[in-house]
């Protein structure tokens, strides 16, 4: 078990955020990278995880571990940069709810 809260378990910000898979999950003081939908729109959501010494990682709001979250007009060129870097099996997992 991690000295961290893994990827898979961070479901805030709640009110507009559903997780939907995690892409990279990384280890203790890596990032992290999923897609997710934020209000019910497709996108990338990272986060860096956290370490025994600070287990909520960031970002975090109020003492819950969060996504942040590239999406959202401004955001997409950003997101396709990094889609673009992954994998072609990541990709392709990537590709199945963010299309081009």
């Amino acid at each position: 078990m991690p000295n961290y809260i893994e990827p898979t378990e961070v479901m805030s910000p709640r009110r507009y955020w559903t997780l939907l898979v995690v892409i990279d999950p990384g280890d203790a003081d890596e990032m992290a990278l999923c897609v997710g939908r934020w209000e019910d729109e497709p996108c990338l959501g990272m986060r860096w995880n956290g370490t025994k010494a600070n287990p909520l990682g960031n970002p975090q709001s109020r003492g819950i571990p969060t996504w942040f979250i590239i999406g959202g007009k401004n955001g997409r060129d950003y997101a396709n940069a990094i889609i673009e870097s992954l994998s072609p099996e990541k990709k392709k997992i990537v590709r199945h709810f963010i299309p081009k």
